[in-house]
């Protein structure tokens, strides 16, 4: 993302000093009684127009002197607060959602005075609202979002006649929000579907589908293809959307460049509809106003210029610049303000200037990724790609200063020259801070022989370290000293999690894991994400959660379950940027594998985890669920089911299986919830704190009792310890003194030792207080 904030000075009139403005110059400002929506141009010998979209009829407006713009005529309409228009020739098409089918005004009779001039007010083609029109060069009239059928996009032959013309077709496999076509190529929004959409429309009697692809926030509102129609440009029409481009020069593998949001600083505004103008698109950003954007490098989007139309509205909210028309021959903007009316504004920007290239470490010439490259005096960041890459820019012309900063290495200050439409390549090295020879060993707690792949997560207040022990379980690295938070993790291994202290000395630690299935979701252990036409908002993602919230009911999980490591979870959705109602499961499936465990030795084998489930809102009864399978190669057993929401607290579960599956070496679980169709429900889905435990695993046969503990260690002092019959415990010291006593109950409790030093200590029972289990408890 990509912001920007540089004034510059230009006249204005005295009335608008106080807005906020850069590289804009202007011109005229016509008010309304009543509030605006979109608007188009028109030029005809010379002379400029305005067609402006009114709450209650069709403005047309004489800009050609933009300092004093003159209404001509008004055309009254049915009042709504959308009305969408377009020309062909000298015909000014116009349509709305409240009614009316298609208005039409010829436009050459308005200029030429005419007292009366053609007005068809309520032409019906088979549609009565709609919410947009275009028309190409061919003379085909598209529209879309219309009462026809799905609202897709119908099509009508204005060549032969622009006062009726024939019907050729429609597109309505779903519902189209709007439209541009380039030759044959319709480029469509799908706003509900979270999509554009491209579709071939040579046969307008059999339009077809070629690609579709998701925009960031799912919510595709418009879209926009390039001159060379390589690159398309689209919004979202929510709070904290971007501008967004697409290579589309391949259709069976579209690929996002770049996306930006405009000037303000304000994440949550609200992006309506983009054009492009050559090099630039131009997007009306309702409370920003007007936002120009260089688009000449696709993959570094620069805004060149905006203009504030609306000085009482900001951040979020359908206030302010509905429509920019880009094209008049002049070069001036036209812009509708819903509040304050039209605009003239005169552009008075270039191209952006461009700086990009590579950042390595100046010791090991190895790229770095994830540092922080600032412009001083923009908003324009960026951050270094994996390969260690960089670009970004400003709007003007100038000497500015260029800042590197990551954490572990020394900032780096650069004065540089920029100009406009060229690209500086700066290729920077960054001086590493003091850093020590360390190693971790990952062994298992048993035979203390060496565990492979493990994850080692650290992480500080400055930096993250994600290792992997190598085939004898051993990590050699140079880590900067400090205190970090700890997570050792492999499947098929109960967790470690704690912290480690780096001194000028280094460090030596040896991290012991007890076998058995466990996960935090701390560190990516395999789990597989499955979708069954589920929209990918909905789908599980294994992040550190944010809360989503419907009429004070939490819907997705603000949190992850307490006493685990670090705080990430398994969720269905994770958008801060999305409405409640976009970001949960719709319409379909969504499901999370757990990697192959072997439980073929188990005995009573029991899953312990938690879950997190929200099924509200729409058709009764609320009948979506989230359910947890156990499967092997022959079959699979629901062993969990739910289908109550949450309130507003994670759900325990501890699941018993014995003999009701055959348990191999290729057990896996599943984890699936689902919105079904047509049901309207809100869901929304957790699952965290997995593990297996069993009455042979890191267990002491003590007469008839079994025992077993886990997490072991335990991180905070919480444990839990599992017994298949009550039982008195006792816990000691590595002096034999006795520092707890307690009772646990037949199955599993989790216990509260958190007020223990860490250390270690031997629990044992009443039955045998010869046998002895050691339990860890390190922090």
């Amino acid at each position: 993302m990509k912001k920007l904030f540089y004034l510059v000075c230009l006249a204005v009139f005295p009335q608008l000093q106080a807005q906020n403005y850069m590289n804009t110059l202007f011109l005229g400002n016509l008010s309304y009684q009543q509030e605006l929506s979109d608007i188009w141009g028109y030029e005809k010998e010379g002379s400029e127009y305005a067609l402006v979209g009114v709450y209650d009829g069709i403005s047309v407006v004489d800009v050609t002197e933009p300092t004093a713009p003159v209404e001509l005529n008004f055309f009254p309409g049915d009042s709504s607060i959308w009305r969408d228009l377009k020309t062909w020739g000298d015909y000014l098409y116009c349509i709305n959602e409240t009614g009316g089918g298609l208005q039409i005004v010829n436009l050459s009779e308005v200029i030429a005075g005419i007292p009366s001039p053609t007005y068809i007010e309520n032409l019906q083609l088979g549609f009565i609202t709609a919410h947009n029109i275009y028309i190409d060069e061919a003379g085909v009239l598209y529209v879309f979002g219309s009462d026809y059928s799905n609202g897709g996009c119908e099509m009508y032959d204005l060549t032969q006649d622009p006062e009726n013309p024939p019907f050729l077709g429609v597109f309505d496999d779903y519902y189209l929000h709007d439209g541009m076509v380039r030759g044959d190529t319709l480029w469509c929004g799908a706003i509900y579907n979270g999509v554009f959409s491209v579709v071939d429309v040579s046969d307008k009697a059999n339009p077809y589908i070629m690609a579709s692809h998701a925009t960031p926030n799912n919510f595709s509102h418009n879209c926009w293809i390039s001159d060379d129609g390589n690159y398309v440009f689209t919004t979202d029409e929510v709070s904290g959307a971007y501008v967004a481009a697409y290579d589309v020069s391949d259709l069976e593998n579209i690929e996002e460049t770049d996306r930006i949001q405009a000037w303000s600083g304000y994440t949550d505004v609200i992006p309506h509809n983009t054009h492009v103008d050559g090099d630039f698109v131009v997007t009306s950003y309702y409370a920003d106003g007007l936002s120009v954007v260089d688009v000449s490098n696709p993959t570094n989007m620069i805004e060149v210029a905006y203009y504030d139309t609306s000085q009482d509205f900001e951040g979020d909210g359908f206030n302010g610049a509905w429509g920019a028309y880009p094209w008049l021959p002049s070069g001036n903007i036209l812009v509708s303000d819903i509040e304050t009316g039209l605009y003239i504004i005169e552009p008075k920007h270039g191209n952006a200037c461009f700086v990009e290239g590579e950042v390595i470490d100046s010791n090991t010439g190895a790229p770095i990724s994830n540092v922080m490259v600032e412009i001083i005096g923009s908003n324009n960041s960026d951050i270094t790609t994996l390969a260690g890459f960089y670009q970004t820019g400003v709007a003007n012309t100038g000497l500015y200063q260029l800042v590197f900063s990551a954490p572990g290495y020394t900032d780096l200050i650069m004065d540089v020259n920029l100009s406009s439409g060229s690209t500086l390549s700066l290729d920077v090295q960054l001086e590493p801070f003091g850093s020590y020879q360390s190693q971790i060993s990952v062994v298992k707690e048993a035979t203390q022989t060496g565990i492979p792949a493990a994850n080692v997560l650290l992480i500080s207040d400055e930096i993250e370290y994600n290792l992997i022990s190598d085939e004898n379980g051993q990590i050699y690295s140079s880590l900067l000293a400090g205190t970090y938070d700890v997570s050792v993790s492999q499947w098929g291994y109960q967790s470690y999690c704690g912290s480690l202290v780096v001194t000028e000395s280094g460090l030596a630690e040896t991290i012991e894991l007890s076998v058995g299935y466990y996960d935090d979701f701390s560190s990516d252990l395999g789990w597989v994400v499955q979708n069954d036409n589920a929209v990918s908002a909905g789908q599980w993602e294994r992040v550190v959660p944010i809360a989503s919230f419907f009429q004070n009911q939490m819907l997705n999980v603000g949190y992850d379950v307490d006493g685990d490591c670090f705080e990430y979870a398994f969720v269905t959705s994770n958008s801060e940027n999305l409405p409640y109602n976009q970001g949960d499961v719709d319409d379909g499936f969504t499901s999370i594998k757990s990697p192959i465990m072997d439980l073929s030795s188990y005995q009573n084998p029991r899953f312990n985890f938690s879950t997190w489930f929200v099924n509200i809102g729409g058709e009764d009864p609320a009948d979506d669920a989230i359910i947890v399978s156990l499967s092997n190669e022959n079959e699979t057993l629901v062993i969990f089911e739910r289908t109550i929401s949450s309130s507003m607290n994670w759900m325990n579960h501890s699941v018993s299986v014995d003999s009701t599956i055959e348990l191999t070496d290729q057990m896996y679980l599943t984890v699936e919830t689902m919105d079904l169709p047509d049901s309207g429900h809100l869901v929304e889905a957790g699952f965290d704190n997995f593990s297996v435990s069993a009455d042979n695993l890191s267990v002491d046969f003590v007469s008839d009792v079994s025992l077993s503990i886990y997490p072991n260690p335990s991180p905070d002092g919480y444990t839990n310890i599992f017994v298949n019959e009550s039982v008195h415990c006792v816990l000691m010291n590595l002096l034999g003194a006795t520092v707890a006593e307690f009772d646990v109950a037949k199955g599993v409790n989790t216990i509260d030792l958190s007020y223990l030093e860490s250390g270690s200590y031997l629990l044992s029972t009443t039955n045998n207080p010869a046998a002895k289990s050691l339990v860890w408890i390190k922090r």
